[in-house]
């Protein structure tokens, strides 16, 4: 059972741990210092179901409806870059907005914590590679085994989340002392610009690329 652990853990862990829109935002929170838990604590809630619903086999149900990962991906493009549009905003303002917490508005949304727990949840639902890294691959994978192995595979997927995203809470939250000057702050928001909008590229183009028969 001890090994099904590991290989769980290892497994999900090289999914999750790579750069992307969830992990971005996750990042963002805990460096504005904003409902860092609340966040951290939705965006692994996401990824334990997603997995739970993989290894029950809804991996097979998800790729039998086109239609469906069609829409959850258009609905991605247009949320990462209305993101984007927001940070992109911010960053070129002399004074960004949203860095405190008696400001109102979308771009302090995120400082409630219903705010912050809704954005999460769309940033992570809204994105089809979760779904492919958590219910596909992790799901597929878990086919391996049987019975207590299976259950000590899931559950050291699951662990790999929870570990994943409390460490970048941590991390965003040691970094928030270098956020102080609105140089920064405008910095920041540029770089998470460029990133939601990269995101929204790739997710765009996957979708509208056509292969080319000779």
């Amino acid at each position: 059972m001890l090994a099904a652990l590991v290989t769980g853990f290892g497994f999900a862990l090289g999914l999750i741990a790579t750069i992307g829109a969830q992990n971005a935002y996750v990042l963002r929170q805990a460096m504005l210092g904003r409902q860092i838990w609340a966040t951290a604590f939705t965006a692994s809630g996401c990824d334990i179901v997603l997995i739970a619903l993989g290894v029950l086999g809804s991996g097979a149900a998800l790729a039998a409806v086109p239609a469906l990962g069609w829409a959850l991906k258009w609905m991605g493009v247009a949320f990462l870059l209305w993101f984007a549009g927001r940070s992109a905003a911010n960053a070129l303002c002399a004074k960004p907005s949203g860095w405190s917490e008696a400001e109102s508005g979308l771009l302090a949304a995120s400082t409630s914590a219903s705010g912050a727990i809704g954005a999460t949840l769309a940033v992570s639902l809204l994105n089809p590679h979760v779904y492919l890294d958590t219910v596909v691959l992790i799901g597929s994978q878990s086919a391996r085994f049987m019975g207590s192995e299976k259950l000590a595979f899931t559950l050291g997927a699951m662990l790999a989340s929870s570990c994943w995203f409390t460490t970048l809470a941590i991390a965003g939250k040691q970094i928030r002392p270098l956020l102080q000057t609105q140089l920064a702050q405008r910095l920041l928001e540029g770089a998470i610009a460029l990133l939601m909008l990269f995101f929204a590229l790739l997710l765009a183009r996957s979708e509208l690329s056509v292969p080319i028969s000779a």
